[in-house]
């Protein structure tokens, strides 16, 4: 009989260990949902700020790099008042891996987005489908779970008219980073403005004191190359051409 009790101990730890895993999964699925609630009211502040850990970190090359709750939740608002005029987000296939603690674990979503974007030419309205995946670390905090770290990854922002084969990305200029899909070579970034083969040199620097950037590749890569010439991270875009007030009022 003793055996029998053990067992049934041994049982009932087991289920409950197995019911707050499928609990803690269903939280951090509730968290990716609300956070994508926010961002579709132009990532309101008030609702993205307490999904985030107090040192939470927001990266996505071509929008900057961001740390700190109300920063993160700030820098998301000024991305959605420069960029991103209306969206829908749909978060896909979440993948949650909790470590041994219970107190830790990874996210993984792709991210397929309805939205309205500036042109990149005129800065008209524009349709655009975006594609992307995102990978997170979340953490238990008080009994509820928030995000610490998020980098979105884009693989496209495509005008709807045009489709992801013409156009993968919008096209470059001084307010707007170059999303340029490069083999192995050397590449030289125009630090000058006066180009007219952005985001690349073609010598107009000549006769003044910029100097191009060299750019060495080994393997194919997705370069997001700055177009405002202001970044602190040449030859990549680090989202100063956004001129985000990081404040969560603004």
């Amino acid at each position: 009989m003793s055996s029998e009790i053990e067992d049934l101990r041994r049982l009932v730890s087991e289920l409950r260990g197995e019911l707050r895993v499928l609990n803690d999964r269903a939280a951090i699925t509730n968290l990716i949902t609300s956070y994508a609630r926010g961002c579709d009211r132009g990532n309101d502040p008030t609702m993205l700020a307490p999904l985030f850990s107090t040192d939470a970190t927001w990266t996505c090359d071509g929008f900057g790099s961001y740390q700190g709750r109300e920063t993160v939740a700030a820098a998301l608002k000024g991305i959605a008042g420069v960029k991103i005029w209306w969206s829908l987000h749909y978060m896909i296939s979440p993948q949650i891996e909790l470590d041994a603690t219970g107190n830790r674990a990874t996210a993984f979503w792709y991210l397929w987005e309805a939205a309205t974007l500036p042109n990149s030419e005129n800065d008209e309205a524009e349709s655009t489908w975006i594609g992307g995946t995102y990978d997170a670390e979340v953490v238990r905090d008080n009994e509820q779970w928030l995000f610490r770290k998020m980098e979105l990854k884009l693989n496209l922002a495509s005008a709807s008219q045009l489709g992801w084969v013409k156009q993968r990305f919008p096209r470059g200029n001084s307010n707007q980073p170059y999303f340029c899909d490069l083999e192995p070579d050397t590449y030289f970034w125009c630090a000058c403005g006066r180009s007219k083969n952005q985001p690349f040199c073609d010598g107009s620097h000549k006769g003044t004191d910029f100097r191009p950037v060299e750019l060495t590749l080994e393997s194919r890569k997705l370069a997001v190359l700055c177009g405002c010439k202001r970044t602190c991270t040449q030859p990549y875009c680090d989202g100063t051409h956004l001129n985000l007030k990081l404040s969560a009022d603004s």
